[in-house]
């Protein structure tokens, strides 16, 4: 099991200059869950 929420979707081409920067200082839980997410998806071949 994971110990982060896995995300499937994600819109990066609309929300990373404004969404994803605003996340790092509001939302530090689910910005290291979407990394976490990243790194799984690498690991797994995706």
């Amino acid at each position: 099991t994971k110990d982060f929420d896995y995300y499937t979707v994600f819109s990066l081409w609309d929300t990373y200059r404004a969404a994803h920067p605003l996340y790092t200082i509001i939302e530090q839980k689910r910005t290291n869950d979407f990394i976490n997410t990243f790194l799984a998806k690498y690991d797994e071949g995706d």
